[in-house]
């Protein structure tokens, strides 16, 4: 848009000096309509279009007024004019013309209307006016001093227009009520030039109010320009800017400074793209590549900028950041970036950034940390914003709940998506603590595979953890870990993104309390631990939106068998125990009969002795 609006001016500063010398050097020589007809003549020939003036009136003592303005537009394009506007007045000081000069105290532009058309074959319809021309031979002459000296004080523009027509995808946006004033040529040298833009941007239906006023101070012997304040603002929202350049033309080095406390980028990017309805047709491979490639070219290769970058309640289309400070430079045509705070979704992210601007686009992300991040409106943005063209991204909101954590790095090379996915690479660390997640389809799977209902519930997770790691389209998770009351789940192995589908030889552990798994059958109590909770491995097969759990069941089965084997054990233990029990017991039973018939046995032997006694003792 920069590059459009800096021809405009150039043409529309053309028009204007021309205008004004013509009518003001020739006026005292030949009629007004004579002035009027040799400088359309002229203007036609340079700019190869066909230009239009209704009536040309002239006070000499005050100035020049053109009424009815047209210049036509490209060949090829609408009928509409390029340029029209309802009259230019040019308000001159008289008593210079004496002295060769000519003082323009203000230039004034009536309801111009300017339009801007791209075709689809993204020719512009001002492209024309901008091609150099072959000069044509010509004898070498002495240099000599301008007739007049020209100066301009004040440019002004009352109620423009300016419509911009994109027809490869049927786009337009347009610009109303345009009014600006830019004061001070004269003393453009000692003095700060002042400039006021505003007007109406149109943006959904609506017409929201914009405005820029600054101040501009110029050095041409050190050949700086230096902004010390600028105000830009978006209905009622601000952004305060400063900047200093400096060797403009042979090393330029810019220093810019922007702030805000609250800001909207959605309409002012909506008016530089197309209509959200409107389907812009998909480019071709490589086209994208090309297109960057020509536009790093275009870059001069000794250019400084340096950027410091203090904003607060920024809004793009559903993301809000609540802070950011950071600085960026570019040279050499590098981006380094240092993100010292970045405050978004209760969360803080901080980190440095390398992008190099070789033909392709490589770039570089270290030191990235993401620390106490509310996952449930971040990961909503996400889909609603990126993810809407996947058939079912609607399943994608309201999924994670939780405070999530992230540290790794990122490299990679490209700009379209295809190539950007196959070079990038990266790992790190995640953490999601106190969350939820919600209609889990590995989760329903599960359920499907051992027919249990319960295990067809949201995951409230205490701790989510992995590493993980991505290179040649490839997504390993290592000691991935899911916590919850009453299940637990750890997958170790890795994910094709190209395919969308589970690499082989991942593995799956699911650990289920008694509560959620008592109405399984009594057979899968062979997989329970000593506490009651169901322990089982699966591999993941099949695609991502539809995962397949298979059971691995050597390992628990060898286990089981292990169990019953020490059971079987202890309860011969048992029984040999009870046995040698009762033996002793039967042993001890017969020894004390035993001995009781034999103390019986001995106490009917003494009575007999006693009795016969008495009977001898008797005799």
């Amino acid at each position: 848009m920069k590059k459009i609006l800096k021809w405009v001016l150039l043409i529309l500063g053309v028009l204007l000096i021309f205008l004004v010398v013509s009518f003001a050097a020739l006026y005292f020589f030949f009629p007004l309509e004579q002035i009027k007809e040799y400088a359309l003549a002229k203007l036609s020939e340079t700019l190869g279009r066909e230009v239009r003036i209704g009536k040309v009136s002239l006070d000499i003592f005050s100035g020049i007024k053109l009424e009815k303005i047209y210049l036509a537009n490209r060949p090829g394009f609408s009928p509409k004019p390029f340029l029209s506007a309802d009259s230019l007045e040019l308000r001159y000081a008289f008593w210079p013309l004496f002295s060769r000069k000519i003082i323009v105290q203000e230039i004034r532009l009536i309801k111009p209307e300017l339009l801007i058309e791209k075709s689809t074959s993204k020719e512009f319809n001002f492209s024309d006016l901008i091609k150099p021309q072959k000069p044509k031979p010509a004898k070498p002459k002495e240099a000599a001093n301008p007739p007049f000296d020209l100066l301009i004080n004040t440019f002004t523009v009352k109620e423009g227009k300016v419509i911009y027509l994109d027809h490869s995808p049927k786009a337009e946006s347009e610009i109303k009520n345009l009014e600006a004033k830019i004061s001070g040529f004269a003393l453009a040298l000692v003095k700060p030039l002042e400039i006021y833009v505003s007007a109406d941007l149109g943006y959904q239906g609506k017409s929201i109010p914009l405005a820029c006023a600054s101040k501009v101070e110029i050095d041409l012997g050190k050949e700086a320009l230096e902004i010390p304040s600028l105000t830009f603002s978006l209905a009622k929202e601000k952004i305060f800017a400063s900047a200093r350049a400096q060797n403009l033309r042979k090393a330029p080095q810019i220093d810019l400074f922007l702030s805000t406390n609250k800001f909207s980028l959605d309409p002012l990017l909506a008016f530089l793209a197309p209509s959200p309805e409107l389907k812009k047709p998909s480019p071709k491979p490589g086209e994208l590549t090309k297109n960057v490639n020509r536009l790093i070219a275009s870059f001069p290769k000794n250019l400084v900028l340096k950027l410091k970058l203090d904003a607060q309640n920024l809004t793009f289309q559903n993301f809000k950041i609540d802070k950011i400070v950071s600085e960026i430079s570019f040279a050499g045509r590098k981006i380094s970036a240092h993100l010292k705070e970045i405050r978004f979704y209760e969360g803080t992210l901080s980190g440095k950034a390398e992008v190099n601007l070789v033909p392709g686009l490589s770039y570089q992300l270290t030191e990235l940390k993401l620390i106490n991040f509310n996952a449930h409106p971040f990961s909503n943005a996400v889909a609603e914003t990126f993810l809407t063209n996947l058939p079912d991204y609607q399943e994608l909101f309201n999924k994670v709940y939780g405070i999530l954590s992230i540290s790794g790095e990122l490299k990679g090379k490209g700009v379209e998506a295809p190539e950007i996915l196959a070079n990038a690479s990266a790992k790190g660390t995640l953490i999601l603590r106190n969350g939820e997640l919600k209609r889990l389809k590995i989760m329903n799977a599960l359920a499907e595979e051992l027919k249990a209902s319960a295990l067809k519930q949201d995951l409230k997770v205490s701790e989510f953890s992995t590493n993980f790691s991505f290179q040649n389209k490839i997504l390993n998770l290592d000691h991935l870990l899911i916590r919850d009351t009453d299940l637990n789940l750890g997958f170790r192995g890795a994910v094709d993104l190209n395919r969308l589908r589970f690499s082989e030889g991942n593995r799956l552990t699911l650990k289920a309390s008694p509560t959620v798994t008592k109405d399984l059958p009594k057979e899968f109590n062979l997989f329970r631990n000593d506490l009651g909770w169901l322990e089982l491995t699966f591999e993941l097969k099949g695609e991502l939106k539809k995962p397949l759990p298979v059971p691995i069941l050597e390992k628990p089965l060898e286990k089981g068998i292990e169990k019953l084997k020490v059971k079987i054990e202890a309860k011969k233990i048992e029984l040999e125990k009870a046995a040698e029990e009762k033996l002793e017991a039967e042993k001890k039973r017969l020894e004390e009969e035993a001995q009781q018939k034999a103390e019986e046995e001995k106490k009917h032997l003494e009575e007999e002795a006693k009795k016969k006694l008495r009977e001898m003792i008797k005799f």
